[in-house]
């Protein structure tokens, strides 16, 4: 019973106040966002350029349905089943890495683990794995890097493992948290010892009985049929989302949006047993309850500062990306033509190439629906400075210099020297995000202790800060957290 306060307009916060409204019919929101607009990172433009219509993302591009099945079921919920669309199958399954200055697929099928160079080390770590080396104390964290080199090989890590990784996190993987970014490795690490083993002790269950099928139970033909797509988006870009959660938390008259509000300060009143949020050139608000999906150094900010949480959430790191959108035509002056070069899902450029884009989406490809016969693509640079010395700290350049540096780079790796765009477009997200370095779940777990006790329980934390920065994950752990509540 009661009022509750959302703080943060992105997905996690939409997903979170819809949550509320549809579970709790007594309970008042208080929706409040700091900006203009709600989605957060997530952010679609259709542009109508040279009598073309398209679209490009200005944030996260594509979801994936392996994780998303409780997206689909809230797109479901909300009466939007047609708005999805799903991506081509065959560019979505061809991914490439740049090898060696050269853009290399990755392997797609068992002739591939032969004939390709990226197969055959994936092929020789494969058949080494359950001889590697087991962690001492497979109790605590370790870095993913640490878990690649030990398990896999310098080869599998330096050439592919840290190549995806950058395109998730844009991060260090000899910094990344293993447990938190990469909890299944972690607990096949943990449990098993080894990949073979783990693969071995599945089929013992399988054929036991006592392992769980994987069935279609519950689901809906929709939420079905869209697990099984590779990838899917909607059809006006991923901020269709966003936007058709806060247009049904709108139709209830049990909730306050506020836009352009900035709470300067969150305290907990004992005598009152709730909390009042102090809001810039505005009244104060006084809940029963806060769902923050802040970034963790937002929150610091606002929290007393006495609090024993700050110097915890100060210490979760963040990292700066440039996303260049480029639109082309499908021939380059020498006539030379780019969709067979861009035939594909994208490719990911590894630290060890020291190049200075992090890897480039085709995303007339794999979402072919957002447009027409332009050739659309993204990339992506900056990240984590230490990766190497090439690295483009995003927030130290011009947007001109940037979008220059990218095409530069984008050109050499095509090896399309007259190409050039007839559209280009940045946004740079400073510290969008987070970094879970090795130890990132004890932290958080001490911060939601510290934050319980402070507020009574009253205050519960959302968003990639803490919890996995995909936009699935988000929606996940709101719908758990608010059904804790």
């Amino acid at each position: 019973l009661g009022s509750i306060a959302v703080l943060g307009g992105g997905i996690s916060g939409l997903t979170a106040a819809h949550r509320i409204l549809g579970k709790f019919p007594n309970r008042r929101v208080h929706l409040i966002e700091k900006s203009n607009r709600f989605g957060g990172w997530i952010r679609s433009e259709r542009l109508n350029v040279n009598d073309k219509s398209f679209i490009f993302e200005k944030g996260p591009r594509s979801l994936r349905p392996k994780s998303g099945r409780k997206t689909l079921e809230l797109v479901e919920l909300l009466g939007k089943k047609d708005e999805i669309i799903f991506a081509d199958e065959e560019a979505s399954n061809r991914r490439f890495i740049l090898n060696e200055g050269k853009i290399t697929p990755l392997p797609s099928s068992p002739l591939q683990f032969l004939s390709n160079p990226l197969g055959r080390i994936l092929l020789s770590s494969a058949l080494f794995e359950p001889f590697a080396k087991k962690r001492k104390n497979n109790e605590e964290d370790t870095s993913l890097g640490e878990f690649c080199r030990r398990r896999l090989g310098d080869q599998v890590t330096e050439k592919i493992v840290a190549a995806l990784v950058l395109g998730i996190w844009g991060a260090n993987i000899d910094k990344l948290s293993l447990e938190s970014s990469f909890n299944f490795l972690w607990k096949v690490d943990k449990v098993h010892g080894s990949f073979f083993n783990w693969i071995m002790d599945s089929v013992k269950q399988t054929l036991s009985g006592k392992k769980e099928k994987n069935t279609e139970d519950g689901m809906s033909p929709f939420v079905a049929n869209g697990m099984k797509q590779p990838v899917f988006s909607f059809k006006e870009g991923l901020e269709a989302l966003p936007q058709m959660i806060l247009e049904s938390i709108k139709k209830s008259k049990r909730v306050e949006i506020n836009l352009n509000t900035s709470v300067t300060s969150l305290a907990f009143d004992n005598t009152r047993n709730q909390i009042r949020l102090s809001i810039k050139d505005g009244e104060d608000i006084w809940v029963d309850d806060v769902i923050s999906s802040l970034s963790a150094g937002v929150l610091a900010q606002i929290l007393d500062k006495n609090s024993e949480a700050i110097p915890l959430l100060k210490d979760i790191e963040t990292v700066s990306l440039a996303v260049i959108n480029f639109a082309f035509f499908n021939k380059d002056s020498e006539g030379k033509h780019l969709q067979s070069s861009t035939k594909g899902f994208g490719y990911l450029v590894p630290p060890k190439e020291k190049e200075a884009i992090l890897g480039t989406t085709f995303d007339s490809a794999v979402f072919p629906q957002h447009g027409g016969d332009e050739i659309r693509c993204t990339v992506m640079m900056g990240g984590d400075l230490s990766n190497h010395s090439r690295v483009v700290d995003v927030s130290k350049h011009s947007e001109a210099e940037l979008v220059k540096i990218a095409l530069s780079s984008f050109k050499k790796h095509l090896g399309l020297s007259k190409l050039e765009p007839f559209y280009n477009d940045i946004t740079v997200c400073k510290n969008a995000i987070p970094q879970y370095f090795v130890g990132h779940a004890r932290k958080v777990e001490k911060i939601e202790k510290i934050l319980a006790k402070e507020f009574n329980g009253k205050l519960s934390v959302l968003g990639p800060s803490f919890f996995a920065p995909g936009i699935n994950d988000s929606v996940n752990k709101a719908i758990d957290v608010v059904d804790q509540k």
